[in-house]
């Protein structure tokens, strides 16, 4: 399973709309490794049809990662997610303490079960 957090340069997390790194995060044996970043830069856009373009094109580099987690959005960010097959996840805190949280929800709610030992390919 691949979980991406957005997340600003002190490593907490920050709403869609806002500056920080996308860290796409992988369970690699029985720990959590960055298995590719990108520069979040939201800013430029500031008409709604931009957003939507960006936030669209963030979504097509998360390829087969459907999971984001970030601060909860204040605008239309959650519905441009939800029409590209991204799963929000509204955090706040330590994002590290928030993976294997993240992997057991989306387990249960896709009807997979994930344990420390088993990775998502693993389960499907």
């Amino acid at each position: 399973m691949k979980i991406a957090m957005l997340l600003d340069a002190a490593g907490r997390p920050v709403q869609p709309e806002s500056e920080g790194t996308v860290y796409v995060y992988e369970r690699q044996h029985n720990e959590w490794v960055v298995t590719r970043t990108r520069v979040h830069a939201p800013a430029g856009h500031d008409t709604i049809a931009g957003m939507r373009a960006y936030l669209t094109e963030l979504c097509e580099w998360l390829d087969d990662c459907t999971v984001l987690a970030a601060q909860a959005p204040r605008g239309f960010s959650r519905v441009v997610f939800v029409q590209r097959g991204v799963d929000l996840w509204a955090i706040d805190g330590e994002p590290k303490n928030y993976l294997d949280q993240i992997a057991a929800g989306y387990g249960r709610k896709k009807g997979l079960v994930f344990t420390r030992s088993r990775s998502a390919a693993h389960a499907q």
